[in-house]
Formats: C-alpha cells, sequence, structure tokens
C-alpha cells in the first residue's frame, strides 16, 4: 500500500500526468495509433510543470504504472466496469480503441512484465488477463 500526502493524492485523483518537457521528441507508434489526446495543463507552483490532464475516466483513480521503458502509462478505477486506459507518455495520447476486450470487469491491479512485452490484468472476479503487447519484446 502506498501512502500519498494530500497534494499527490489529488494529482492522482485529477488524473494530472507529470511530464519533464524536454522529452518529448518522439514520433514513435505503440501498438496502434491514440486517437485522443489528453488536455494539456497550465503549470502549477514549484517546478513540477503538469503538461496533460487525463479526463477520460469518470471516476477516481485507483492505480497508475509505467512500463519500462516509460512510453506507456497505464492508469484504472475499480468502481466502473472497463475502467482502464493506456496513454502514451511522449504525445499524451489515449489509446481509444484499447481495451478491445470488454470482459475485464472491475479492475483491481495491473502490471507491465519486466521488458513490457506482457501485460497483467487482475479484477473483482479473481481472473487475471494476459495481454500480449507486441510492440515489445516477449518478457
Amino acid at each position: 500500500h502506498y501512502k500519498f500526502d494530500g497534494e499527490s493524492r489529488n494529482k492522482i485523483a485529477n488524473q494530472t500526468l507529470l511530464m519533464d518537457d524536454n522529452n518529448n521528441n518522439g514520433d514513435e507508434d505503440v501498438a496502434g495509433a491514440p486517437t485522443t489526446t489528453g488536455t494539456p495543463s497550465t503549470g502549477t507552483s514549484g517546478n513540477e510543470q503538469p503538461i496533460y490532464t487525463m479526463d477520460n475516466l469518470v471516476t477516481c483513480v485507483h492505480g497508475v504504472q509505467f512500463n519500462h521503458d516509460g512510453q506507456l502509462l497505464l492508469y484504472w478505477s475499480k468502481a466502473k466496469k472497463q475502467a482502464i486506459r493506456l496513454v502514451h507518455v511522449q504525445t499524451g495520447k489515449v489509446y481509444s480503441n484499447w481495451p478491445k476486450d470488454r470482459g475485464l470487469n472491475f479492475v483491481h491491479k495491473a502490471t507491465f512484465s519486466p521488458n513490457s512485452g506482457y501485460l497483467a490484468i487482475g479484477n473483482d472476479l479473481g481472473y487475471v488477463k494476459l495481454i500480449r503487447l507486441h510492440f515489445y519484446g516477449a518478457l
């Protein structure tokens, strides 16, 4: 379990993605074209600059997971069926055609394999769905 201070909890609840401004030079295609873009955000006090706000979920966010190389961000909510989204970090685009599997139910946990070749998603029914990410290697 992770414990967040009030400011961190608000950032996660608002689904704000923080990213280094110097890391926006890639045009890589990741498993199909992302079609929905996060909203560019205005800066906040301090050194952190939120550059995208993902508003694709209408519930609170229960989990956030980056893949091994930081190109993909996965976030989900237990509060609604199918409430899981995949984001291309460099562009802030959300894959609107994912997940195709409508049997995920209420997502409770998700994680990438060490080299991002697989994504495991656990749900409220006790099932784990293993999804192959062909863009990455086998493990």
